[in-house]
C-alpha cells in the first residue's frame, strides 16, 4: 500500500523515462525525470486516469509548454 515507480535509476535517483503509481496503482505522472524530480516531457494524470497537464517539466514544477 504505498507510492510506486516503474523506470529508469541513476545513482539511486528516479533518471530517464518512468512512471509514477499512487497506492491503488493508478498512474500519477509518466514522462521523463532527472535527479528524482520531473524533468522534460511528461503527463500528469489525476488518480481517476483523466490528464490533469500535459507538457514540459523542470526540477519537479509545470514549465514551459503544456496544456492543462
Amino acid at each position: 500500500g504505498s507510492l510506486m515507480y516503474k523506470g529508469e535509476f541513476k545513482e539511486g535517483y528516479f533518471s530517464g523515462n518512468g512512471v509514477f503509481f499512487n497506492k491503488e496503482g493508478m498512474k500519477l505522472f509518466e514522462g521523463e525525470y532527472a535527479n528524482g524530480l520531473c524533468n522534460g516531457r511528461g503527463v500528469e494524470y489525476y488518480p481517476n486516469g483523466v490528464v490533469r497537464y500535459k507538457g514540459e517539466w523542470e526540477d519537479g514544477a509545470r514549465h514551459g509548454h503544456g496544456i492543462s
